[in-house]
């Protein structure tokens, strides 16, 4: 994964956020936050990463029907953009990965990551947290109720 901060010239402020329906639920969220927490390190500081949510951004003229059509589950969830940069810090991120499907290859322009509050753990400057069963348990309770708090913020929809 080559993910990189863009140099985003169009803030989300008054957009609309949308996330994938499979991965608007608690488990499969915390899961996939917990297991690219590593990857973030780069994007931080080099010792600390980010836990992340994966959201699109109605910017550049993209519509949330086009990026809603290009998501690979038949549901998804939508939340105004400033109620989620309120409670929670969004960055404006991208992954070149060659092998991204097309379709989300397409959406890297209006990418977000949601991150999510770290835990008071020293040991994540050091250790990827999927390396440790306690730090995963620490991460995981730690990170539960901030992922509750900002997946109620999404209305949750079907494709049509």
């Amino acid at each position: 994964m080559a993910l990189w901060l863009r140099e985003e010239d169009e803030w989300p402020g008054e957009a609309t956020l949308v996330i994938h329906g499979g991965e608007g639920q608690v488990d499969y969220v915390l899961t996939a936050a917990i297991d690219h927490y590593d990857d973030y390190r780069e994007l931080r500081d080099g010792v600390l990463g980010y836990f992340t949510v994966s959201v699109f951004a109605t910017i550049h003229n993209v519509a949330e029907e086009a990026i809603v059509d290009h998501l690979v589950h038949g549901s998804y969830g939508v939340a105004a953009a400033s109620a989620v940069n309120d409670a929670f810090k969004l960055l404006p991120t991208a992954d070149d990965d060659p092998d991204l499907p097309p379709d989300i290859q397409w959406l890297q322009p209006v990418h977000f990551d949601v991150c999510l509050p770290d835990p008071p753990d020293e040991r994540l400057k050091t250790t990827d947290p999927v390396d440790d069963p306690a730090l995963t348990a620490l991460c995981e309770a730690h990170l539960r109720p901030h992922l509750e708090e900002l997946l109620s913020l999404f209305t949750r929809s079907r494709k049509k």
